[in-house]
């Protein structure tokens, strides 16, 4: 869905190695690659992902996740760890 491919993009970016659209396409366990580029438009158009070019390699395009994106993800954080403390 939707959401497993954004956390890889999210998850590369954090690690600093930005997901080349090539790369999210290929993740089979994800999808098929015309089901994962259907999802990365509907990403894009949403506002979640931004897509960009080096500027030494124009033929790659990486994925990013927006700041509406990473303060979804900061949000979550924030909620676990209050879950997490009124657990124990």
């Amino acid at each position: 869905n939707e959401n497993a491919l954004l956390e890889a993009i999210a998850l590369r970016w954090f690690e600093q190695k930005p997901m080349t659209v090539r790369e999210a396409i290929g993740l089979s366990d994800l999808g098929s690659p015309a089901t994962l580029h259907k999802r990365i438009t509907r990403l894009r158009s949403r506002g979640m992902v931004e897509a960009f070019n080096q500027p030494d390699d124009k033929r790659a395009k990486y994925l990013i996740p927006t700041e509406k994106t990473l303060a979804m993800f900061n949000d979550f954080g924030k909620k676990m760890v209050v879950v997490a403390s009124s657990a124990t």
